[in-house]
């Protein structure tokens, strides 16, 4: 699965917007157990997507009514709380605002990965390579590997112009947490938190749809 894709769905499962803002925070202890968020923010489009929330449908796509959102949220919570090594699920969503936040933690990074598959499944996304998140207590790498740029380009060929302008209209922030300093990484588009202790990656949802850019970053972390 490509992790933007499971973005989407959620994002149409709240609403549409041609403006969002979609944050992924993954924050690690030097144990490797820790936590990840992810925000959705179509407050900017709030008017927008209570009107077509009205009519039940925007342009070629049936919006889920609140009770159907309840569902999914539900089979989420319910999903990823069955994973062993993942705690602490919460998915909530502010109708005020039009923001939706998913929330939980783990017990080692490569829980991240049990629960990016179980996401999948539950949204039967199956066709595209799945991210994969590793962390090497001994050496303090952490690492993130994304193989979907070529799977992202021809979904979103296969897209109707308003499937695209939708994805267009999205801007994303990845950032990794650590409980410590970090020594280098490798991603260029990628650049150091004022604090020292993570990184944070700005980017376009059409860049990465279009493959112009790659979210896999490989972290040393300092004093290891």
């Amino acid at each position: 699965m490509k992790r933007f894709y499971f973005f989407l769905y959620l994002f149409i499962a709240v609403g549409f917007s041609s403006c969002y803002e979609l944050i992924e925070e993954v924050a690690v202890q030097r144990n490797g157990s820790g936590s990840v968020r992810i925000i959705l923010n179509c407050s900017e489009s709030k008017t927008k997507i209570a009107a077509a929330m009205l009519v039940g449908r925007f342009n070629d796509f049936k919006i889920p009514d609140k009770s159907e959102i309840r569902q999914n949220i539900s089979k989420v919570q319910s999903g990823l709380s069955s994973i062993p090594g993942i705690s602490d699920v919460t998915f909530t969503t502010d109708y005020n605002a039009y923001v939706a936040v998913l929330k939980f933690s783990f017990s080692d990074v490569g829980r991240i990965n049990e629960a990016v598959k179980t996401l999948a499944a539950i949204y039967k996304i199956s066709a595209t390579p799945l991210p994969v998140y590793s962390y090497d207590r001994t050496s303090g790498v952490f690492e993130k590997k994304y193989t979907g740029a070529e799977a992202a380009q021809a979904a979103y060929r296969q897209l109707k112009q308003t499937g695209k302008d939708l994805i267009d209209g999205g801007h994303c922030i990845s950032v990794c947490r650590f409980a410590g300093p970090v020594k280098s990484w490798s991603n260029t588009r990628a650049r150091l938190l004022n604090s020292k202790s993570g990184v944070v990656q700005r980017f376009t949802a059409k860049e990465l749809v279009s493959g112009n850019i790659t979210l896999s970053n490989k972290i040393q972390l300092s004093s290891f």
